[in-house]
């Protein structure tokens, strides 16, 4: 859902969110369960991931975070397209795989801290 936005991710997230629970579930949402809250954010956070790909292959951000990122590249003489891997070996790889690690290492501590 990269091309339809964060807030409406989230919404139909909620949404469908709501409808999956269980009926004694269902009566907390909206007065602060940590499901409702949970289902709003992960498709928050997805959003920014998926609108990364058109943003690569295609030159089109999906938001505006994608759009800074295609305008660092191009100040670096980065061309994104299709043959954005070719003519730069390895900055999708090695610049997506620290990223990833840090947060999963992120999301490790602040598990075992709670």
């Amino acid at each position: 859902m990269s091309h339809a936005g964060a807030n409406v991710a989230s919404f139909l997230s909620y949404d469908i969110g709501r409808r999956r629970a269980g009926e004694e579930e269902r009566q907390k949402w909206g007065k602060g369960s940590y499901e409702s809250i949970v289902c709003a954010e992960v498709a928050n956070n997805a959003n920014i991931g998926g609108s990364m790909l058109p943003t690569l292959t295609l030159g089109i951000p999906g938001n505006a975070a994608a759009a800074a990122i295609l305008a660092a590249l191009e100040m670096k003489n980065v061309v994104v397209g299709p043959t954005i891997q070719t003519e730069n070996p390895g900055i999708i790889f090695f610049g997506a795989v620290p990223d990833n690690r840090e947060l999963v290492l992120s999301w490790d501590l602040c598990v075992r801290a709670v």
